[in-house]
């Protein structure tokens, strides 16, 4: 096991630079700065400005996860058949970036007689060109290298910017305002945001392209790609990747129940509105922060065992919520459970990802078929449909309980109950799920070796 940490290390050094690396995930800046008013703002910039309602917002939503769970894998199929000289993964992400200007234009600014039809269309374009720039992105950051810790270490970079990307768009109004003379949500601010989109998108692309390499270094650019039926199977025959699709489902559902009452919880409950933007970017710049812990205990331990505990204490920490009592005191005890939950899911930016390529490799050996872009756009999927029934499961239970938003409601206490105590059950059940994933370090060095000799082998009989 020495050994074979002491060579990850010395290939990890001699790997991509930080700023090569800066470069890459460039685009993943742009494409979820794109994608993350789409939910958070638009809602209520449409039924403001426009004849389109809340209600029908949410039918078009409906609609669009429904068409994601065709356009999501046919992308990963179509990258991973892709042959180029530009590679396999670039051509789809210049092609989002084609698609996002047009789109973003027409959505972020649209009329004043604007329909559900016009949201509709535009919206899924919009949220078209993101799937064309990240899933494509994913499967090229775990191509970039077979080893175990460069690859936490690519995605930790690449994971890091995506984050700063969303919440990115809150911090926009403030800066625009010397331009724009307001700091509101307006068509001023709108257009600047336009604007830097327009800018944004296809400059990341380009500098990505250049500073990454075009043709991965792995081992499976020679072999046939899989289909989306090879997908399918996995769930009987590609245990690393059950174990992977349980984790990320039952931790997908806990973190969308609580994102979806984090606000209603500060607002209504801790009477702490005014206070929401605080501690809103205080969670995702502390878990930027704490990427680098997070890739020295993967280092120190495994990836699989890092996100076990990153899921289990962050679940745990949920409960002391309990213990709040609302009103101003609450401020501090709450922006340190904030901070230090934050850190926990810190986790989620580089491991997840890295754990699947490692589910990719994996396949690549037992199938001999290439299911990269297949796998994350699984990933993508998943993560848009937990978020999906995360969210109802939490509005449906508050609800139920007797909670009612934005009133003096007595029942604020139901918020607690699908907040935080389910979410704990949920992640610690994710959290021992993940602990007994199948592949470490040792196994995943053992199946790289492995496609590296088929890959001799292969060109061997080429030349021969």
């Amino acid at each position: 096991m020495a050994d074979a940490h002491t060579e990850t290390r010395t290939h990890s050094r001699s790997g991509p630079t930080i700023w090569s690396l800066i470069a890459f995930g460039s685009p993943g800046v742009a494409a979820t700065l794109l994608i993350s008013p789409v939910y958070s703002i638009l809602p209520t910039y449409y039924a403001m400005n426009t004849n389109v309602t809340l209600a029908q917002i949410g039918v078009v939503f409906l609609v669009a996860r429904i068409a994601d769970a065709f356009t999501d894998p046919l992308v990963g199929v179509l990258s991973d058949r892709t042959r180029s000289r530009l590679g396999a993964r670039l051509p789809w992400m210049i092609a989002g970036a084609v698609m996002a200007v047009p789109s973003a234009f027409l959505l972020f600014l649209p009329p004043g007689n604007a329909t559900a039809i016009y949201f509709f269309i535009w919206s899924f374009l919009a949220m078209s060109a993101w799937t064309l720039l990240s899933i494509p992105h994913n499967a090229w950051a775990a191509e970039l290298t077979d080893d175990y810790d460069e690859r936490s270490r690519i995605f930790g970079i690449k994971n890091a910017m995506a984050t700063l990307g969303g919440f990115a768009f809150f911090l926009l109004p403030p800066i625009l305002a010397p331009f724009t003379g307001t700091t509101e949500i307006e068509g001023s601010v709108m257009l600047a945001f336009v604007i830097v989109l327009a800018v944004l998108i296809p400059l990341s692309v380009v500098w990505a392209s250049f500073k990454a390499p075009i043709k991965s270094t792995e081992t499976k650019a020679s072999m046939p790609p899989s289909s989306l039926w090879t997908v399918f199977r996995s769930f009987k025959t590609n245990k690393p990747f059950v174990n992977f699709f349980a984790v990320s489902t039952i931790s997908g559902i806990a973190v969308g129940m609580t994102s979806t009452l984090s606000f209603l919880y500060i607002q209504d409950y801790m009477q702490l509105g005014a206070y929401f933007f605080v501690i809103g970017v205080l969670a995702p710049v502390v878990a930027i922060i704490s990427v680098p812990f997070w890739l020295r205990v993967s280092r120190r331990y495994s990836k699989h065992k890092a996100w076990s505990v990153g899921m289990g204490i962050s679940g745990s920490l949920g409960l002391f919520i309990l213990l709040l009592e609302p009103g101003p005191q609450a401020l501090i005890p709450l922006l340190v459970l904030t901070g230090v939950s934050a850190v926990m899911q810190g986790a989620l930016i580089p491991l997840p990802p890295s754990i699947l390529g490692d589910v990719a490799d994996y396949e690549a050996w037992k199938e001999n078929t290439n299911a990269t872009g297949n796998y994350f756009a699984i990933l993508v999927l998943m993560a848009k449909v937990t978020a999906a029934v995360g969210s109802s499961l939490a509005l449906l239970i508050s609800g139920a309980l007797g909670y009612i938003p934005n009133t003096d409601s007595p029942e604020a206490w139901a918020l607690l109950i699908p907040l935080a105590v389910i979410p704990f059950f949920l992640q610690m059940i994710a959290a021992v799920i993940s602990w007994y994933f199948p592949i470490d370090r040792r196994r995943q060095a053992t199946i790289a070796k492995r496609l590296e000799q088929r890959k001799k082998r292969a060109l061997a009989a080429t030349v021969s």
